[in-house]
């Protein structure tokens, strides 16, 4: 019994469940987008998300093994508490039952949740080692969370015509997620050298790198602004929103101001975690900017 658990608990730790719970408050924030309140209900699109998600992170690991064994030794795979093959096929389970939670909204959402499961699968084999389009990639699949609640909720109460108001958020969150990504890039310098990821910070030094997620953060700015000026958002929301841009400023300028790459390196996990609060701060602006 004891092995059992600690296998268990190695699984859950590969799904990364409380990243999993971020993606569903993106599904949260699409749903009430349309729905205009709190509704039992968005627990339907949420299963399909839940495990879509918890998949694309066990397959990032399988595919990270390498860089894991250097940056991440105490993770599932590397410390050997899950092999290779058992994590390969736990994560193909979880795209299955994801794509197949999702038949009941619709044929439209079977190939949304399809896309988004090749994209993840994808973006582990390959398209990570891109750099730049992999960060895109990322922030899309982040993104594409509050417009799959948005969709849902149009197709479960025949409500359409609502697609701006959870297009607005998402592309909030995308930017607030690309410069994360651009970030977090700068955190694993090293470890992204085992498989030659060719981020931004690798291709054009920290510099550049950081300096581009403090441009991104200005261009939260420019939405801020747009969706206050043209879209009647609530005190609630700008409030929110002020948070999360001078969170994102402080976060991205401190790893801007570093004297060298490895400085810049430890500066950037920390700036990091700092950006997670940025994230939850900007899709709370939404989700209380609909239901208040």
């Amino acid at each position: 019994m004891p092995n059992l658990f600690k296998k268990l608990k190695a699984y859950i730790e590969l799904m990364r469940v409380h990243n999993v719970i971020a993606s569903l408050f993106g599904v949260l924030v699409g749903f009430v987008s349309v729905t205009r309140c709190l509704d039992l209900n968005v627990w339907i699109p949420m299963i399909p998300v839940a495990l879509v998600s918890a998949a694309g992170y066990v397959i990032n690991d399988y595919y990270d093994y390498r860089s894991d064994l250097v940056n991440k030794p105490w993770r599932p795979i590397p410390s050997g508490r899950v092999t290779l093959k058992e994590a390969y096929v736990f994560s193909i389970i979880l795209y299955v039952l994801g794509v197949a939670s999702s038949i009941y909204l619709g044929l439209l959402l079977v190939l949304f949740t399809l896309a988004n499961a090749l994209m993840t699968y994808y973006y582990s084999k390959s398209i990570k080692e891109t750099g730049l389009l992999g960060n895109v990639v990322v922030s899309l699949g982040g993104a594409n969370t509050i417009i799959y609640g948005g969709l849902a909720a149009e197709y479960l109460y025949g409500s359409y015509g609502n697609e701006l108001n959870f297009i607005i958020p998402a592309l909030f969150a995308f930017t607030l997620l690309l410069l994360r990504e651009i970030v977090k890039g700068i955190e694993d310098y090293y470890a992204d050298e085992v498989r030659n990821v060719r981020t931004l910070v690798r291709v054009a030094g920290y510099k550049v790198a950081s300096l581009a997620s403090i441009a991104l953060t200005t261009v939260l700015v420019i939405l801020t602004v747009i969706t206050i000026l043209f879209f009647n958002y609530s005190w609630v929301f700008l409030i929110l929103a002020i948070v999360t841009i001078s969170t994102s400023y402080i976060a991205t300028t401190y790893v801007y101001v570093s004297r060298n790459l490895d400085m810049a390196v430890r500066r950037a996990g920390k700036s990091r975690s700092l950006l997670k609060v940025s994230i939850f701060t900007g899709l709370l602006a939404f989700l209380l900017n609909y239901i208040i």
